[in-house]
Formats: C-alpha cells, structure tokens, sequence
C-alpha cells in the first residue's frame, strides 16, 4: 500500500458521507484519520495506527488532528511500525525520543542524539553540553550520517588518526574516549552489537593526561596581588577610562576560590540564599557540588571581606556572580577564560577576540587556572598543620574506601572550620585587606 496519502488539503474537506456519520482516509502501513460527526455537527478527525499481532487487528490512538500535525502522526506510526519489526508489542504510551529521531538509531548521528538525551542529560550537569560540542566538531563532519551497522575500527582511525599526526595527541585520546563510552552505551541498550573501538589503545595516539600539579607559592599568591590592581588606559581619543587587568568581580572571585577552595563551577552558580553571614558559612547544595553531595564552607574574615565585594558588584542580583543582565549566573567557563587570556605563554601571538593584557598575569611558575587555586588552598592548609583527612573534608572530596565511607561517618565540622579559619589567616598575611581595597563597588558602604 502506498504511503502518505493523505495531504492537509483532503484532510480539510473530508466530511462523513449523506446518511454517515463517520468516514476514514488512510495514508498507508496502518496511519489512518477517522473523520466523525460529533455533537452540534462538529467534526472530529483522530489519528490511529492499526496493526496486527496474534491474528487479530489492534488499535492505537494517536491523538486528534490538529493537535496532533500529520507530521507528528506519521513519526509516532514510524515509531510503532520499528517496535513491531523489532518484535515487540507496542503500547500506547511511546519510549521517549526526540523530536523526528527513530526510536532505533540508524546512524551515528542518530546514536548520538539519543546517547545526548537519554544518558549525557541526566548524568553531565551541562546536560552533555560540552561532549556534544566535541562531537560536533570533530566526529560528525566524518561519521554523522554512516550507518550503525556499517562502523568498523576503519572509520574509528579515519577521525582519530590525523588528529594524532597534527600534534593533537590529547584531543585525540579525548575523541577515542568519547566514541568509546557512546559505544559502550550503544551495546548496552541493544543499539549496537559491536564496539568498533576495542581494541585501541589510548597510548598509541597520545599522551596520557597528566594529573596537574600546579598550585601558588606564597610568593606568587603576593606578586598576583600586586599586579591585580595594575590599570591602563583604554577607549577612543577623548574617552579613555582605566580599564583593571582583570573585572574586579573576577578579582575578588579569584581570592574566594582561594580562601575557600571551591570549585570554579560551585562559586560561579552559587546564590546569596545559600550564605549565611550570621553562622559563617556558606552551603553548595548537592546539585552544584561535583560529587553531588551538599558541602558547608566555613567562612574566614578573608573570605567573608571578599564575599561582601561580590555581594556589592552584584547589586542586589540573586546570583553572587551574575552575569550581564543579572538574571542568571556567569557563565562557568567566564572565570578561567579571563584568567587564561591574561597568561599567555606566547603573548606576542595575540588571540582575536581575547584580552589585549595577554601576559599580565603570568607568573614565575607558569599559566594557573582557575582549578589550580583550589589546589592552592589545600597546600596553604597542610602548610598550615591541617591533618590531611581534615583537608580531604574541606575540599568535599568522597573518601574513596567503600568501607571507611560507609561506617565513618563524623562530619568534623568544628575541624574544618579551624581549618577553614587557620586558611584565611594566613591570606591575611599574604594579601592584607589594603592591597585589596580598590575591589569595592564605587559608591558602596563597607559592611
């Protein structure tokens, strides 16, 4: 039987036969319109897909039209009829997928979009974001529309290979990792019966990834905050202004992180709901938190003299760093991008669209991130004579013994408010409050 028979025009004029009170128009492999006389002559026109299963002739209602489009009916029967060839009795209520995606991939790019929405949404607080991103960039242009079926370790290499021969070894081993965990998805939901990457070795296209080292000395935490109030003068003849090598937000930001070793992700979503001046503290819920686990910070002086410079930028934002229209909160990429741009290894190799001051923050050890003052933190707290299990505890780290997790239980808080305290203590040495007064918010009172 041929299909799409019906079009938007015939489904507008049908009307029930003199003497009828019902007729039908089918578009083929089971998708029909039944088009009735209701109550007061009004029509009603409802989609449905019949099938046959056990010998007997089966209905499903898909929904009324115009509800429901044609375009909408013929993708939910295209759903259905995948079920049935597949085996398996279909029900009313359709396994979710998106929107024109079969509910079997067919493609890689299909995989992809499903792997997206049914795995990475749920378990990458980005909702996949940054993994679909790489995706797109370097795995669609080449494998986006090869079927499923037809992916060998052949079109594996054809991605991962001339990444390697450029000088790209980490992006390469990154690319291999993403195609091997879609896969292994892939397998696991019966989408795949063979993973196309077995057998690779991550070693043979790059090198492993490292585990940074790279924290602050003393001294380096003391030159970073001689150079942070640096000005220069920007804008067109007649208009310049001082422009701060880093927005004094982001400057005060970086001595947060600092003195409470939180993660750039945690300090660039939190809310002032969640700071509790009076009690000293401030709870990262569970859903900001890497681990997904809720975290107290207790809050130093150092801490809190900084936290009350964002609270005055913020100007009454509910975020502690919103961004430009103050709705929402900065992007979380914002903080190490800034800090990035401004330590440029090779800062006469400008970057377009990037900060001119390419290596003003650049310091004797080496290009920091945003991540490396969390690290920064911890040393000054061993330093400081903090045990270790109690830093471990501050960072909001999962102790990794199953067994010791399970039966060990204290939470340490007066501890890790020593700790917390003994941290900011020493900030206060590096960095007194008045190399740091020019962060305040023009026009705003000190609390």
């Amino acid at each position: 039987m041929a299909k799409h028979k019906i079009t938007d025009k015939a489904i507008k004029k049908r009307r029930p036969p003199d003497g009828a009170t019902e007729t039908t128009l089918y578009d083929g492999d089971g998708l029909m319109l039944r088009v009735r006389l209701g109550a007061a002559g009004r029509l009603l026109r409802v989609w449905q897909f019949w099938y046959a299963r056990d010998g007997r002739r089966q209905r499903i209602g898909l929904g009324a039209w115009p509800e429901v489009s044609m375009a909408e009916a013929r993708d939910k029967a295209q759903r259905y009829r995948e079920l049935l060839r597949a085996g398996i009795t279909p029900t009313a209520a359709l396994p979710a997928a998106e929107a024109g995606q079969p509910l079997v991939p067919r493609t890689v790019g299909e995989l992809a979009t499903r792997w997206a929405a049914d795995y990475l949404a749920q378990q990458h607080k980005d909702g996949g974001a940054a993994v679909m991103a790489a995706y797109r960039r370097h795995i669609a242009p080449a494998l986006d529309r090869t079927r499923l079926a037809d992916v060998r370790k052949l079109h594996v290499l054809h991605v991962v290979q001339p990444l390697a021969r450029a000088g790209r070894g980490r992006t390469a081993v990154g690319v291999l990792a993403l195609l091997r965990q879609m896969f292994t998805w892939a397998i696991r939901n019966d989408y795949a019966a063979a993973d196309p990457t077995a057998g690779l070795v991550k070693a043979d296209f790059g090198p492993s990834a490292a585990p940074r080292e790279r924290h602050l000395s003393p001294d380096e935490i003391v030159e970073l905050a001689r150079r942070l109030p640096a000005l220069r003068r920007a804008g067109p003849a007649g208009r310049e202004r001082d422009v701060p090598v880093l927005p004094l937000p982001h400057q005060a930001a970086v001595w947060v992180m600092l003195a409470t070793m939180a993660r750039v992700g945690e300090l660039s979503r939190a809310r002032w709901e969640h700071i509790d001046w009076r009690a000293g503290t401030w709870l990262i819920p569970a859903e900001h938190a890497k681990n997904g686990q809720a975290h107290v910070v207790h809050l130093s002086p150092f801490a809190v003299r900084h936290l009350r410079h964002l609270q005055q930028h913020a100007a009454g934002a509910a975020y502690v760093l919103p961004d430009r229209t103050g709705k929402t909160h900065l992007d979380v990429k914002a903080l190490t991008k800034s800090l990035g741009d401004r330590q440029q290894a090779d800062p006469a190799r400008p970057r377009r669209g990037r900060s001119s001051q390419r290596a003003a923050l650049l310091l004797p050890g080496g290009p920091f991130t945003a991540h490396d003052l969390r690290r920064t933190g911890a040393t000054l707290m061993q330093a400081a004579g903090v045990d270790t299990a109690i830093i471990e505890r501050c960072l909001n780290h999962v102790e990794p013994n199953r067994m010791v997790r399970t039966y060990q239980r204290a939470d340490m808080m007066p501890e890790r408010r020593a700790a917390f305290a003994r941290l900011g203590a020493r900030l206060d040495e590096l960095v007194p409050a008045a190399v740091t007064a020019h962060l305040a918010a023009k026009g705003s009172a000190a609390r």
